[in-house]
């Protein structure tokens, strides 16, 4: 195998894409950047060092670390989240928030991760292939 075709495309990663059908959220896209972007990493750090190290192994701890990573580096919009009432419910940072500490909503939060790792994951060869079947004669 070429290592070119190991390359991802590294400014979706800090850019953030578009993503769609992911597994158990139904018609919800969302807009994330990649697991592991620069912003992510260095808040990952800041977080885990800012917690007693008797506290890092704790799930509960765990979960309020990522969860804060999902809101303040990779989420950064959704499309057709929908309230108990059937209306759209607007993107905000705190209504993420409350989706990801619901503990009966861990549906989503594995779908932003499974979303950030695929923009994190994308190969740049991949990219330019889809791209190129999507133009028309």
């Amino acid at each position: 195998m070429k290592l070119s075709n190991l390359k991802i495309d590294s400014s979706k990663l800090e850019q953030g894409a578009w993503v769609g059908d992911i597994p158990g959220l139904g018609d919800i896209r969302l807009r994330v950047r990649g697991i592991g972007n620069d912003d992510y990493r260095r808040r990952q750090s800041e977080l885990t060092a800012a917690l007693p190290r008797h506290l890092r192994k704790e799930p509960a701890e765990q979960d309020k670390i990522t969860n804060a990573l999902i809101v303040e580096t990779l989420l950064e919009g959704w499309e057709k989240v929908e309230g108990d009432d059937g209306k759209p419910m607007p993107f905000t940072a705190d209504a993420a928030l409350a989706i990801l500490e619901d503990p009966d909503m861990r549906a989503f939060n594995d779908g932003v991760i499974w979303a950030a790792i695929s923009v994190s994951e994308a190969r740049k060869a991949d990219l330019d292939a889809d791209v190129g079947k999507s133009k028309r004669p």
